[in-house]
């Protein structure tokens, strides 16, 4: 009897488990019926990125994606029902009712042609206030900038970014980056200037405060051979005076323009190069870069063309995937690694004058 009422009275103790409050999809669940994603990931606000083949293109018009949701959540609208991948917006609400995520769908084709052209025409203001390119294979740092920005006592608005759509470009629109001035975003990080920059990749949120460089993720599929990357720039150093990790100096600024192509299949799983080892890692095949990245003559657009030069191996596209990062910066050595004995840091320098400034237009990648 003693032992009856001992475990009546530890069942009584025991609590019933609480509703999840998980909302998510679990992007690496995530299948298209008949088409194989290329490249897939979470950006951020909640949206999917996806590329396919351009042959599936349009396929996803009309498709019932195989979705996998947090335990006890809703979908909607409901798994099983053909949607527009372009349109759609899938509700998934937690299992306590109380909690709830929007995801919408960013897509990309895989690239094609001996001419990749970038125009940079169709800008959208994200929920936070900055630009995003309707091109979904270009990022930028500016989901970083908008953790800082509060705690700076700034508004969330476009011109307090660092990367931005310029109206004015060599034709339509273009990709601004200017040079902003931080401050001590966090009790443990000090981001005393923002470098604007702009590359094909993604930016990992997730990283952002606890591996700087790691966040910015360069490159994109790219299995094709690029010969060299043509376009159209201008660039106007800040007038100050050089701030090198807050420390007041004298030396010019300076723009960066330049492009990586690597290999990024190891077994059977794909790596991405970050800020931290762009330019040091043995999977680079070629690099293009732009020579001097002084201010330019006058208020015109000067056109530029760098070239990857020859390949030391070539590539096996039949075996391998590849990517192409292609970056721009207002400021060279903004949110690079620090080197010691001569070896990439795993921390970031935040260097440049406030107030310079890159314009970029009319990009294209030429492939052999």
């Amino acid at each position: 009897m003693a032992v009856a009422a001992g475990l009546a009275g530890m069942s009584a103790c025991i609590k019933p488990e609480l509703p999840s409050s998980e909302a998510d999809i679990d992007v690496e669940k995530f299948e298209l019926p008949g088409i194989k994603c290329l490249e897939k990931e979470i950006k951020e606000g909640n949206s999917i990125y996806i590329k396919v083949g351009s042959q599936h293109w349009l396929s996803l018009l009309s498709i019932c994606p195989q979705i996998e949701i947090s335990k006890g959540a809703t979908i909607t609208p409901p798994l099983g029902v053909a949607v527009d991948l372009n349109t759609v917006e899938y509700v998934v609400t937690a299992e306590n009712k109380k909690s709830s995520k929007t995801y919408t769908f960013n897509l990309a084709q895989e690239y094609s042609g001996d001419t990749v052209f970038f125009p940079f025409e169709g800008w959208k203001v994200s929920s936070e206030g900055y630009y995003t390119l309707n091109d979904a294979d270009w990022s930028s740092g500016n989901a970083g900038v908008s953790l800082g920005l509060p705690l700076l006592e700034r508004d969330k608005i476009p011109e307090n970014y660092p990367s931005q759509m310029e109206a004015s470009g060599k034709k339509g629109s273009a990709v601004k980056l200017e040079t902003k001035l931080g401050g001590k975003r966090l009790p443990f990080m000090n981001v005393p200037v923002w470098s604007g920059n702009f590359f094909l990749g993604s930016f990992n949120i997730g990283k952002a405060l606890s591996s700087t460089l790691e966040a910015t993720e360069f490159g994109r599929r790219y299995q094709r051979k690029p010969r060299c990357i043509q376009g159209y720039y201008k660039y106007r150093e800040g007038s100050g005076r050089y701030n090198d990790n807050g420390t007041e100096i004298d030396r010019p600024d300076s723009c960066s323009i330049y492009a990586v192509f690597y290999r990024a299949d190891q077994g059977s799983s794909i790596v991405t190069l970050t800020a931290y080892d762009v330019n040091t890692s043995p999977r680079i095949l070629a690099r293009a870069e732009l020579r001097d990245g002084s201010s330019t003559v006058g208020d015109d657009f000067h056109e530029f063309s760098i070239d990857f030069g020859e390949y030391p191996v070539e590539p096996d596209f039949e075996n391998h995937t590849y990517k192409l990062a292609v970056v721009f910066s207002s400021s060279a050595r903004g949110g690079t690694p620090k080197y010691e004995n001569g070896q990439p840091a795993k921390t970031a320098i935040y260097a440049g004058k406030v107030g310079s400034a890159l314009v970029v237009d009319e990009v294209k990648v030429i492939n052999y």
